[in-house]
Order: structure tokens, then sequence, then C-alpha cells
């Protein structure tokens, strides 16, 4: 499994060039287990042309719970509300959408085990999980949300991991 979190993009751009030297068929998804989309300028932040390449390689991008990076060219402030972080969490799920077309390279990749201090508002840590299970159902349905919240990352290590 490749995981394009934390790279520049010059490393990602020479990861999927190596990638479709090696495995021109894309059978090796790639994933970019803790990110979103670059809605401002961080690199850490994912832009349309690797969504589109985390599609074609049938990935996941997986949504990171953190303050600085999921506000970064949407908002100036923190998130100081469940509702408020909810807001900047469907515009990446929705721009990921966009981009590939679906809901089926979006999940959840909170890395609450990792350094991610603040955390968005209402999200501190994995027992908030339930209640954004439950938003994303009463805003996208329940097939979204079960893509969304599991099916998008246990699709990625089935096709690993039969």
């Amino acid at each position: 499994l490749v995981d394009i979190s934390h790279m520049h993009p010059a490393a990602i751009e020479e990861t999927f060039r190596l990638l479709d030297e090696l495995d021109p068929n894309c059978e090796m998804p790639v994933v970019a287990t803790h990110a979103g989309y670059r809605f401002g300028d961080l690199e850490y932040m994912l832009d349309e042309p690797t969504i589109q390449q985390i599609k074609r390689r049938n990935g996941v991008v997986g949504l990171i719970m953190a303050q600085h990076q999921l506000n970064d060219g949407i908002r100036r402030t923190r998130t100081k509300s469940f509702e408020e972080s909810f807001e900047v969490i469907r515009r990446h799920i929705n721009k990921i959408a966009e981009i590939t077309g679906d809901n089926r390279y979006v999940s959840l990749g909170t890395d609450f085990d990792g350094f991610i201090k603040p955390t968005m508002s209402g999200l501190e840590g994995s027992a908030d999980l339930k209640r954004l299970e439950d938003k994303l159902r009463d805003h996208y349905g329940d097939a979204d949300a079960e893509l969304i919240t599991s099916q998008n990352a246990i699709r990625v290590l089935r096709q690993l991991w039969p």
C-alpha cells in the first residue's frame, strides 16, 4: 500500500510516475491516510490532479481532523463548535466528490493517534466519531455515509488483502 501523506508535491508526482512504470494496470492503490483537499496554501493537502491520480489507482483520501490543515483556505479562525467543524469537513468531502464524481474516494483518516492539536471542535478523539457518522448519515444518506465512514477504506484494504 502506498501512502502519500506528508509527501512534497514533487515526491508525489515522482511516486505516481514510478508506479505507472512498475504497475501500469493500476493494481496498487494509493492512499493519503490523513489529508484533505488543498483549498489554501498548505502543500500537505492535495490538489485536484493528485486526487484524480488517487481515483485512477482506486485509492482513498482520509480526512485529517486537524484545525490547521482542514481550515486552511476555508476559515481564518479555528472552529468553535461541532457544527462549524462539520461544515469544513463537508466542504472537503464535497470537493473530493466533485473531482472524482462520487463519494468512493474519501474517508475519515483522523490522525487522532498523531500530533494534530488542536483537533476540529467537537472531534477530539475516536469517541466523537459516532456523532460525525450520524451527521454524515443525516446529510449524505446511509449509503454514502457508510462509504465515507468505513467502506472506502475497507475496499482499499481488501484489494490488497483479499
